[in-house]
């Protein structure tokens, strides 16, 4: 779109339709409208200016005046612009985590809370998962913390790839994620945390200054209620079961699916 259109305004209701229209569209909200005015006649400069022209020029059209008030007027859409998209950026950015590119804890807080408070559309419910790499602590004192963050980033890509469109994953602290997906059967999210699961131990990572890929596994807890969920904190019973059920997995050997109900 250009950054400035020009309108001529005459005394029908043509050009005032033409200002209302574009700035009322997505596209040109943010573009320049100056109008342009035969006569000096306020009344219409007023009307002109009521449906969002940035600029008015009575008279008819004057070169220098036009070319002051572009000059101006995108000048200042610049600088408009560049703050939306510092503001679009920073927004975004306080939903991802900057190490691996998925969204964040304060994602999934807030996208859990939400699937627990609307009505499930196919009648499945919905599903949290927790997982959690299996010894990575390990990881890290054997072959240092730039190999973990390494470990971390390729399996959040193997996970989200894996997950795809279903829901969201999100890395919620150190090397623990949470799987979210809505209108879900127990069924369909045993398994999906199965294939979870196998992407990533069927598959050793490698290493840098590693002779030899690294075999990693990771366990899987999940819980599956149905929304909507009471009143109160549905985010703190939602985590205590699908983390008992993590535990579980744990308990059982590690690279392990476990599910839990969660109490109303």
């Amino acid at each position: 779109m250009p950054d400035a259109i020009l309108i001529e305004i005459d005394t029908t209701a043509a050009g005032l339709n033409t200002l209302a229209d574009l700035k009322s569209r997505g596209a040109t909200r943010h573009t320049v409208l100056i109008a342009v005015l035969a006569d000096e006649n306020a009344t219409m400069a007023s009307e002109a200016l009521d449906p969002g022209a940035d600029a008015v020029c009575m008279g008819g059209f004057y070169v220098e005046e036009v070319q002051l008030h572009l000059d101006n007027q995108i000048a200042r859409k610049a600088r408009m612009d560049q703050m939306r998209a510092s503001l679009k950026r920073g927004l975004a950015e306080s939903w991802v985590d900057p190490l691996t590119g998925l969204h964040n804890r304060r994602y999934a807080m807030q996208a859990m809370d939400q699937m627990a408070r609307q009505p499930s559309q196919t009648g499945h419910g919905f599903v949290v998962m927790l997982a959690d790499l299996d010894h990575f602590k390990t990881i890290n004192d054997r072959f240092g913390h730039v190999s973990g963050d390494q470990v971390l980033t390729e399996a959040a890509k193997r996970m989200k790839r894996t997950v795809s469109a279903a829901g969201f994953v999100a890395r919620i602290g150190g090397e623990e994620f949470m799987i979210g997906l809505p209108n879900s059967s127990q069924a369909g999210a045993m398994d999906l945390a199965k294939t979870l699961r196998d992407c990533i131990s069927k598959t050793p990572f490698s290493l840098p200054d590693t002779a030899a890929p690294v075999p990693v596994t990771i366990s899987i807890g999940l819980t599956a209620p149905n929304p909507p969920l009471p009143l109160g904190d549905p985010e703190e019973r939602l985590l205590k079961s699908a983390d008992t059920a993590l535990y579980a997995a744990k308990k059982a050997g590690r690279n392990q699916v476990r599910i839990r109900q969660c109490s109303a």
